[in-house]
């Protein structure tokens, strides 16, 4: 309880100097997105106000106190009541965070002056896109490099650690996926690689139980690789794949042995 209440009074300071300059409103309710709505980049989303006779609202979205910005170039009418807005890609994800649960919309005047400020929202990353089978899923994935679409790719990575730990006390730990910025970083500038098989591998259970229990699979993917400027070489890698609860399945690992 103690916890839940450091919480709540850490969002409440961080959010305070909004919520002082909004204290008389001037009529205006921010009614969406909703209190506990999750939004993930590249989605539309629409924000709602009750009409008001205002020329013009400006819009701008704050997390945990951190201002990112106008969402409108103040050009929403008073009495419009809406508007649409995208979540750009990187919006979460460019800081080295998958979510954040303390999004709020801050309406103001053009002078600055701040009208309301909306309930707390989700934003997240991309959610992956489903796939029917874990060799659909490594085919999206370099499909997707290939074709230039690397946020895409980079959502079929799995963003939380996993460590497990084998009844011998041996440890098999899945660091999470590195931000976006970092993982483009670390690949050549434009990525051409042919899938020419995809093999599951019959790991032992001995030292693999951990895998098992989890449903952790492991494939060999054998590839022509024509990414660097030298002539097309034959590449090999093994990829671990897992289907979460939420029915999306996720690469764990993409390494040069099993």
């Amino acid at each position: 309880m103690k916890r839940i209440q450091y919480w709540m009074g850490a969002c409440l300071l961080s959010l305070w100097p909004w919520l002082a300059a909004a204290a008389d409103g001037r009529g205006v309710v921010l009614n969406a997105p909703a209190a506990g709505q999750v939004v993930h980049e590249g989605e539309r989303i629409e924000v709602r106000w009750q009409p008001v006779t205002l020329p013009r609202i400006c819009l701008r979205i704050v997390t945990g106190g951190k201002d990112h910005g106008l969402i409108n170039d103040c050009r929403s009418a008073g009495r419009s009541g809406r508007f649409s807005w995208t979540v750009p890609d990187g919006f979460v994800t460019g800081f080295g965070r998958f979510e954040t649960r303390d999004a709020h919309v801050v309406a103001e005047s053009p002078r600055g002056e701040i009208l309301a400020i909306g309930p707390a929202f989700v934003l997240r990353g991309r959610e992956p896109e489903a796939t029917e089978s874990d060799e659909a899923l490594i085919r999206a994935y370099y499909a997707h490099l290939a074709a230039g679409e690397y946020r895409a790719a980079h959502a079929l990575l799995n963003p939380v650690g996993i460590e497990l730990v084998e009844p011998t006390g041996e440890r098999l730990a899945y660091p999470p996926a590195a931000d976006f910025e970092s993982w483009r970083a670390g690949l050549p500038e434009a990525v051409r690689v042919e899938i020419q098989e995809i093999r599951p591998l019959k790991l032992p259970l001995e030292g693999n139980l951990g895998r098992v229990v989890l449903g952790i699979h492991s494939y060999r993917v054998r590839m022509q690789d024509c990414s660097l400027d030298t002539a097309c070489h034959e590449e090999t890698r093994f990829v671990d794949a897992v289907l979460g609860a939420d029915g999306r399945r996720r690469i764990l690992m993409i390494g040069s042995s099993p």
